[in-house]
């Protein structure tokens, strides 16, 4: 799996992350969830990097599961990276995993920034 930089919430390499795919997916680096190795918990605003993306949702796949927490972060759902090649890439200290998702994840950003008519 090949990993694109997309953005990241700070200038350090421990940090929340979002990486385009050579597989038309995404890959968000995060806080690791305790018990759940399928999420991670991300800053609201990493997810605004998805804009600086190529990749656009086809409608095959529906977008991944993504909750508001109570500290104003992002929990996202999706499946824990396992290819070696990307976890080296990634270098993840233990209080960090990372999902890779579908490109709908757009589509859950976009939902949330689209206008309110009134």
């Amino acid at each position: 799996m090949k990993l694109t930089f997309l953005g990241s919430d700070c200038e350090k390499d421990e940090c929340p992350t979002l990486y385009e795919t050579d597989r038309d997916t995404f890959v968000v680096r995060g806080w690791t969830v305790d018990g759940d190795p399928g999420s991670v918990e991300v800053p609201r605003p990493l997810l605004a990097q998805l804009t600086r993306s190529r990749l656009h949702p086809d409608g095959t796949d529906p977008p991944p599961r993504v909750g508001l927490t109570d500290r104003g972060t992002y929990r996202v759902y999706g499946r824990p990276i396992e290819d070696a090649d990307a976890l080296r890439h990634l270098g993840l200290p233990a209080h960090e995993s990372a999902v890779e998702v579908s490109a709908a994840l757009r589509l859950v950003v976009d939902q949330e920034h689209a206008p309110v008519d009134r």
